[in-house]
């Protein structure tokens, strides 16, 4: 059985992808379930596994598509 290697992003790749502009927004789309919750690596380390970060853009993709067709 082969192990896929799990790739986490921290906040900078976010901010890098351009996905995010401040901690605040991103806090905010957390709680309200409009982004996924970070992963706790360590006592004060958090990342998103970028599998659930690029699902998470192929969403807000799909959602524009229809809207840019009319």
């Amino acid at each position: 059985m082969m192990r896929r290697e799990i790739i986490y992003l921290r906040y900078a790749d976010l901010e890098q992808r351009g996905l995010v502009a401040n901690r605040t927004t991103l806090r905010r789309w957390i709680l309200a379930g409009r982004f996924p919750p970070p992963v706790h690596l360590g006592e004060n380390t958090i990342a998103w596994p970028s599998d659930e970060v690029e699902e998470w853009e192929r969403e807000r993709r799909a959602e524009r598509a229809p809207a840019e067709a009319s």
